[in-house]
């Protein structure tokens, strides 16, 4: 009996890389292929939060011109207040006025 290996068939072994070969081949496809569609949808992510990030900008934008106008229209509702009451007051004071000149009228003509 001896103790040694038989040599391999050197066409056995070239068959059995080959296979080796053509399967991962197949399978670095698949992975290919899997990667392409992972990078497709991620660019379709990135433009969509970048759209979207647009959006707030703009957004944040529009809330700040309108807390700017509502700041505006409550001064400017204010002074209308003021100028309002103080019309009023004058029309009362004149109104006042003109009662104490009429009664002045009335008792030095009468």
């Amino acid at each position: 009996m001896s103790d040694k290996t038989p040599t391999p068939d050197i066409n056995l072994v070239s068959y059995r890389l080959k296979e080796i070969e053509n399967t991962l081949d197949k399978h670095i496809e698949k992975l290919s292929g899997k990667i392409d569609l992972l990078l497709a949808e991620l660019n379709k992510t990135t433009i969509v939060q970048s759209e979207t990030r647009v959006k707030v900008q703009k957004l944040e934008s529009e809330v700040a011109n309108m807390l700017k106008t509502d700041e505006s229209l409550k001064k400017d509702i204010t002074e209308l207040k003021v100028s309002v009451a103080e019309k009023l007051s004058w029309g009362a004071s004149g109104g006042l006025v003109a009662a104490i000149i009429i009664k002045l009228l009335e008792t030095g003509v009468g």
